[in-house]
């Protein structure tokens, strides 16, 4: 998978020589913290991920690099990272598990409830 590595701004860190405190670097030392940090909003979207959903939601919502296709090639993985696409997929994700849940947990209610009405009406149970 590629991702945004040219001049990246990030922290300059423990520079004591001089005031600067924000540097832009190029190179996979700035493309891999970029994935991560994208991983690490998914995650606040959605805690309840997991590594393989991670990594199927980085690799469905790529886009492939210009004069490309989406098929695997060994320079760039599957693509390059969107950030708002893999974002939008993990909040309808989040949608269709709270409606999941929610719906499991009424049904569930649901069929206790019943079955505590049908005891108490056998005498077993006393609502």
């Amino acid at each position: 998978m590629a991702s945004p590595g040219t001049e990246i701004v990030a922290a300059l860190g423990f520079n004591f020589e001089d005031d600067e405190e924000w540097i832009a670097m190029t190179g996979t030392s700035m493309a891999s913290p970029f994935v991560c940090g994208l991983v690490g909003l998914m995650l606040a979207e959605n805690p309840r991920l997991t590594a393989s959903q991670i990594r199927g939601i980085l690799q469905r919502t790529s886009r492939p690099l210009p004069n490309a296709d989406f098929s695997w090639r060994d320079d760039a993985g599957c693509g390059v990272v969107d950030p708002q696409a893999c974002l939008d997929e993990v909040r309808q994700l989040a949608q269709v598990e709270h409606s999941f849940t929610t719906d499991f947990h009424l049904s569930t209610n649901l069929i206790c409830r019943s079955r505590r009405m049908a005891d108490a009406a056998a005498g077993r149970f006393q609502l």
